[in-house]
This record gives C-alpha cells, sequence and structure tokens, in this order.
C-alpha cells in the first residue's frame, strides 16, 4: 500500500513539473514562439524575428530562451561560428530545470556543435545524442525527436554498429512522418538503406538496402524534393552496385548526376555536381571511356580534396584493371598518394590547432574564475562591512543610504565590465578556428578564377582543339595567376625551358589527359607521353 502510495506520489510530482515547464513554455511571447518554429526549416527568418525582441528588458527565461533559438538558428544557417560562451549559458540553465524538451534541445546542441565546429570527442557527441533522444520522447516535439534520432543513427553507422544505426534512423523516420519533416523522411530512408548494405553481405541485407532506397526515392518524388531526390538515387545507384546489378545502378546513378546539374543550372544548388558515383558505375559495367570522363570533372572541379583523392583513385583503377596502361595508372596512384598524405597532414593540423584552442579556452575560464572569485569576495566584503556598519551606526546609516546606492550600481558597472571581458577572452579563443577556414577559402577561390571563369580553359575541357601560341601563353599565365606563379618559378629555376616546355607544364598542371594534350599540341599520344618524360626528367615531379 505504501509503495503504491509513493508512486502516485511520485507520479504526480513529474506530471505537476512537467506541466509547469509547458505553461512557463506557453507564456512566452508570440516572437519566441514563431522564431523557434523556424529555427529549423527557415533560419534566416528566425533571426530576423529575434533581432526585433529587446534583449535589455527580459529575464533569465527569456534570455536563455533567446540564446538557445539562436543557436539553433545559427547552426541550420551555416554560421561560420557559435559563441561558445552563450551555448554553456543557456544549456546550463535548461539541462539543470525541469523542461524535457528544452533539455533535450540542450543535448542536441551540445552534441552537433562539439561534431561539426569543434571536431572534438565522438564519445561526447554520442552521449550527449543519446541522453537527447532519452528526453525528447514523449515530448510531443516530432522534428526535434526525428533531428536526435537521426544524427544518434547517423553516429552508430558511422562506428559501423549497424543495428543500433538502424534502430535510431527508423524511429527518426517515424518521427518525421507524423510531423510531416518530408526532408527528414528521405534523408532517414537514405540512412536506413545504406546500414542495410553495410551490414553484411547476405542477399536479404541487400534486398532490404533496395527496399529502403526505393522508398526514399518515391518519397522524394512524392513530395517534389529535386535535391532529396538525386541523393535517394546515389544511394539506389550503391544498392545496386553492391548488390552485382550494375546496369540498374548506371541508371540510377545517371539519373542523380542529371538531376544535379540541373539544380546547379537553376541556382537551387550551389556547391559543385560530384560524379565520381556515375563515373564508378561506368567503370564497374566496363565503359573505361565514360568513367575516365566522368571521374576527371572531379579531378579538376573545385571540389572538397576527399573528392578529388577518390576520383584520382578512381582513375588508377580503369588505368590499372581495364586498359592495362601501366604509366598512366602509375601517374595516377603517385597522384592519389600524394592527396591522402596531404589530407593526412592536413588532420593533424586540424588536431594541433584543435588543442590550441582547447588550451586557449582553458586557460580563458582560469582567468574568468578567478575574476569571478575577486569579484565575490570583494561583494561579500562589503555585505559585511556594511552589516557591521547597520548594527553599530542604524542612524549614519540611514543618511548614506544614497552613497550605498551609488556604491552598488559601482559594483553592478563593475560586474558588468567583467562580463564583457569574458566574452571578448572567448571571442579571441574562437579566432583561431576561423584561420583554416579562411585559408581554405583563398585557395578555392583562387582555382574558381582558373577553372570556373576562364573561357579559354572551360572551352578545352568541353572540346579539345589545336592551341595557338597566343593561346598557349593565356594558358601559362592563367595558371600562374591560381597557381602563385608556377610556370614562372620553374622557368626561372629551369632557364632551359622553352615557351613549348612551359605550355606543356601548364597543360598537365591543369589535368588534361595526354589524348587531349595531343590534339591541343597537334602531335601524337606517344610524343605527349615521351614530352612529359623529358619534362620530368628536367623538374622532376613538380
Amino acid at each position: 500500500m505504501n509503495v503504491f502510495r509513493n508512486a502516485m506520489l511520485l507520479s504526480l510530482g513529474v506530471a505537476v513539473l512537467i506541466s509547469c515547464s509547458d505553461l512557463r513554455r506557453s507564456s512566452l511571447p508570440e516572437a519566441y514562439v514563431r522564431a523557434e518554429r523556424l529555427a529549423v526549416s527557415k533560419p534566416d527568418s528566425a533571426l530576423r524575428v529575434l533581432e526585433g525582441i529587446d534583449t535589455m528588458k527580459i529575464g533569465s527565461y527569456e534570455r536563455a530562451t533567446y540564446r538557445i533559438i539562436k543557436i539553433l538558428a545559427d547552426y541550420n544557417s551555416y554560421a561560420p561560428e557559435i559563441s561558445q560562451t552563450q551555448l554553456k549559458e543557456c544549456t546550463d540553465y535548461f539541462l539543470s530545470g525541469n523542461d524535457r524538451q528544452r533539455r533535450a534541445l540542450s543535448h542536441y546542441l551540445i552534441a552537433v556543435i562539439e561534431n561539426d565546429y569543434l571536431k572534438g570527442s565522438k564519445a561526447k557527441v554520442c552521449d550527449e545524442l543519446k541522453r537527447g533522444c532519452r528526453e525528447v520522447e514523449g515530448t510531443g516535439d516530432h522534428n526535434l525527436a526525428s533531428l536526435l534520432f537521426l544524427r544518434y543513427g547517423v553516429e552508430m553507422y558511422g562506428r559501423k554498429w549497424y543495428d543500433s544505426a538502424i534502430e535510431a534512423l527508423e524511429k527518426s523516420y517515424q518521427e518525421a512522418v507524423d510531423g510531416d519533416y518530408r526532408v527528414t523522411q528521405v534523408t532517414a530512408l537514405i540512412n536506413i538503406a545504406q546500414s542495410w548494405m553495410f551490414k553484411g553481405d547476405a542477399d536479404k541485407n541487400y534486398d532490404k538496402a533496395i527496399e529502403y532506397a526505393l522508398l526514399a526515392v518515391d518519397t522524394a518524388e512524392r513530395y517534389g524534393l529535386r535535391d532529396s531526390y538525386s541523393k535517394a538515387m546515389n544511394s539506389l545507384s550503391s544498392c545496386y552496385s553492391r548488390a552485382g546489378d550494375f546496369d540498374n545502378a548506371l541508371e540510377c546513378a545517371r539519373k542523380a548526376t542529371e538531376m544535379s546539374e540541373e539544380l546547379l543550372r537553376s541556382g537551387v544548388r550551389k556547391e559543385p555536381v560530384r560524379h565520381i558515383a556515375l563515373a564508378d558505375a561506368y567503370r564497374k559495367v566496363g565503359k573505361a571511356d565514360s568513367a575516365i570522363f566522368y571521374a576527371a570533372m572531379d579531378t579538376a572541379s573545385t571540389l572538397n580534396p576527399i573528392t578529388r583523392a577518390s576520383a584520382t583513385q578512381l582513375l588508377y583503377i580503369v588505368y590499372n584493371e581495364l586498359l592495362h596502361e601501366s604509366d598512366s595508372a602509375m601517374k595516377y596512384i603517385t597522384s592519389y598518394n600524394r592527396q591522402k598524405e596531404n589530407l593526412l597532414k592536413a588532420q593533424e593540423n586540424d588536431k594541433v590547432v584543435s588543442n590550441e584552442v582547447a588550451m586557449e579556452q582553458d586557460e580563458s575560464r582560469e582567468r574568468v574564475r578567478g575574476i569571478l572569485a575577486v569579484t565575490l569576495s570583494v561583494i561579500i566584503a562589503l555585505l559585511v562591512v556594511a552589516l557591521l556598519i547597520f548594527v553599530l551606526m542604524r542612524r549614519i546609516l540611514r543618511r548614506k543610504e544614497s552613497n550605498l546606492g551609488e556604491q552598488s550600481l559601482r559594483i553592478e558597472r563593475q560586474s558588468e565590465e567583467i562580463r564583457e571581458k569574458s566574452e571578448e577572452i572567448a571571442r579571441k579563443s574562437e579566432e583561431i578556428e576561423r584561420k583554416s577556414a579562411v585559408i581554405e577559402e583563398k585557395t578555392e577561390r583562387l582555382h574558381e578564377v582558373l577553372l570556373e571563369k576562364d573561357e579559354l580553359i572551360a572551352g578545352l575541357r568541353e572540346r579539345p582543339r589545336y592551341l595557338s601560341d597566343g593561346e598557349g601563353e593565356a594558358i601559362v599565365r592563367a595558371v600562374d595567376r591560381a597557381c602563385d606563379g608556377y610556370c614562372a618559378n620553374l622557368a626561372k629555376a629551369h632557364p632551359e625551358l622553352t615557351a613549348a616546355n612551359l605550355r606543356m607544364l601548364a597543360l598537365v598542371k591543369l589535368g588534361f589527359t595526354t589524348g587531349q594534350i595531343a590534339v591541343m599540341e597537334g602531335i601524337s599520344p606517344s610524343s605527349v607521353t615521351k614530352a612529359k618524360q623529358r619534362l620530368k626528367s628536367k623538374v622532376g615531379d613538380k
């Protein structure tokens, strides 16, 4: 009987706490509600709504709510930086409270920012996502639930825990269906298909993978989600390929690429189209020329270095296994190994930068703690003195109340100054994180100038033809502009190099094939190969 009574009292207490949280959230002004509703699907609109809120006249609950919504909107609008100080302040506030939806949202934001911005501990990311999944169930927030289970499923997939991944991703899909979040539905289905595909070599697993990939394609097509349709088709292509159905794999890859290129032309898609899946599909059906054509597009574009490395590796496989051209195969495997080494070095540099940032953040926190400790000591001392004065000289204290008021105001100003200094320290810590992005952006811009805006080079990639002397010189100049004086530096180091030599080096640097260079130089492919070998003996692998 006592056990039953205690259980009832506990249930009643939990219900009261939840209802209090819901009541407090329901009392928020409409601007907060509207901004939170838009923070995921239309983050830019959410940020505009938040700009209209006067943050100088709000309490602690409203301030924490304002900050967590802003951070969510910043994250979904791909903001270059997120204030770690504000993230900690608002998540600490909600994690110590009784609002399960806000606790779940806090765990989600800590996880995704730790993973996407700080490149931190995967264990911490998984732990935060797992806690968020537990908190969000039963809150009725289908959007947040679908996002939490989706990210947790993806993390499990990355660890090759495919059963756990499938379980979480199926929950994400169901939550997205319940909330009518269509893009998340397709994304969850794609990841379920990939999990089944990599789970094992059994035919039934491949059948499951194809089943979910087809459902993803149908869902994207039904809702008119063209970008999601392209991604779903790529996933279906991978599933067919894994199952040995290369003809269907090729057809799906072709449809995915066509849709991506259409979206790029219409301005819906901003990032360059990746052709690696289509190139690999052509390889698997034995069409070497088409495989080389599409793989070369990825090696010559401004895609990320991982995609370029994958395309280079694919070119090696085609030349080695399909065409049995050892010279070309050796060229691409050498390039691939060099790119892989650069990627490993970049990863190591990222780790060093992350460690430096972490050390600086630790130092900043220690400085802040010291400042706060001193401030607290000063305040306590002042309070003690005030109490003594009140006990011993009550009459005098009354006459000096105005002075004490001014003193309190000064203390408040000092506290505000300390807070501003703390935020400044945090901003300095975050500056380090932007350095790598700035360097990468500058490098990518140079390549864009060469590969996207130079009409001569773009035309030659599409349709190689014989080059005049003037066009050859223009190509050399273009390479020098984009690659920090590449040809000019070689000419200075090797005065014996002729204008024809420099033109050949520029064409090789641009990634043109032996056949393409032969057309542009008006010589045979074998002559191009010999010319490359002579130049290599002169300048080395530069």
